[in-house]
């Protein structure tokens, strides 16, 4: 059991509190689940912060400036923007865990529901007559912006999912190791509060649909003497990626990729590595919505966006 009570100067003061258990009705067997609660205050940083650029519009020589602008500016608060609120999170999880015969086996179920969750406004174009509207009301910054966002507690969400994980090891009769691992994961955000006047349908999407609801990794390791061998198999289950206010949804496909890498320690504690991440250079499915920007592939891959990396490197303690 554990208490933590803090006090921010601009957002007050918050209690929380953790509660874990672990059982072991028989050997090797046990069962173990945790209730907590979370909190996370805006920094000055997010409260304040403007990043804005300036380019032209296409087949125009017209000047545009978009960007992010602070919760505080005169603007974001004409167009809806509060004052940050801290997020708040009440965290579940229940599980299993088995050791015996060589094996470390262990299944988690959880869910996390995040109350007052930070996240990017949709872009507002700030047409001729509402620079006008604003100008007039002594905001003279209004006059040089044409599209702008802001952050925004406009989302409640609740993740519910599942952990796998497995672990072997075996004494290989030439005296080697062999240690092999597994992990799998199931996930799902659903958006149980959004005001839709701030957050756009692409967000929304973003939030629920982007990250993979299914990924998973195998591993093998064999470690002989002042030699190590590991590969890796790292899948990714679709994922989907909203643009331009929902005009364009893509969903993308299922991916897998391989790793591989070579160890030989060296004297002290110095090694030396040879590997390939991506090792069959495999690539997302190309995004149709990047082709205006020269781009192939969506930025917002949760996995390798640029194929394969193989490397050498030189590691060296003291």
């Amino acid at each position: 059991i554990a208490v933590r009570s803090e006090r921010f100067s601009d957002f007050g003061s918050t209690s929380n509190g953790k509660v874990s258990a672990r059982i072991e009705p028989a050997p090797g067997f046990a069962v173990r689940g945790t209730a907590s609660t979370g909190f996370h205050a805006p920094t000055p940083g997010l409260s304040n912060y403007t990043r804005t650029s300036q380019g032209l519009l296409p087949g125009t020589s017209t000047l545009f400036t978009s960007g992010q602008i602070a919760v505080t500016n005169p603007v974001a608060q004409f167009l809806g923007a509060r004052a940050l609120r801290p997020e708040e999170a009440v965290n579940t999880t229940l599980g299993v865990v088995w050791t015996g015969r060589g094996f470390t086996v262990t299944l988690d179920v959880y869910r996390i529901d995040l109350r007052d969750r930070l996240n990017i406004s949709q872009s507002f174009s700030l047409t001729a007559a509402r620079r006008a509207q604003l100008v007039a009301t002594g905001v003279t910054d209004a006059a040089n912006l044409n599209s702008v966002n802001f952050l925004t507690n406009a989302f409640d969400t609740r993740t519910q999912g599942l952990d796998f994980a497995a672990t072997r090891a075996w004494r290989l009769a030439s005296g080697a190791r062999l240690t092999a691992n597994a992990a799998w994961n199931l996930n799902r955000t659903r958006a149980v509060r959004f005001d839709p006047r701030i957050i756009s349908a692409d967000g929304r999407i973003n939030l629920e649909r982007r990250i993979p609801g299914s990924n998973g990794s195998l591993g093998l390791s064999v470690e002989q003497g002042a030699w190590t061998v590991q590969a890796r198999l790292r899948y990714f289950g679709t994922w989907t990626d909203a643009q331009a206010n929902s005009t364009i949804v893509q969903e993308f496909g299922k991916q897998a990729l391989a790793d591989l890498s070579v160890t030989r320690k060296l004297r002290g504690r110095s090694s030396i590595v040879a590997g390939a991440e991506n090792l069959f250079d495999r690539y997302p499915d190309k995004a149709v919505f990047n082709a205006a920007n020269g781009l192939v592939y969506s930025r917002n891959s949760p996995y390798d966006a640029d194929g394969g990396r193989w490397y050498l490197r030189f590691n060296f303690g003291f």
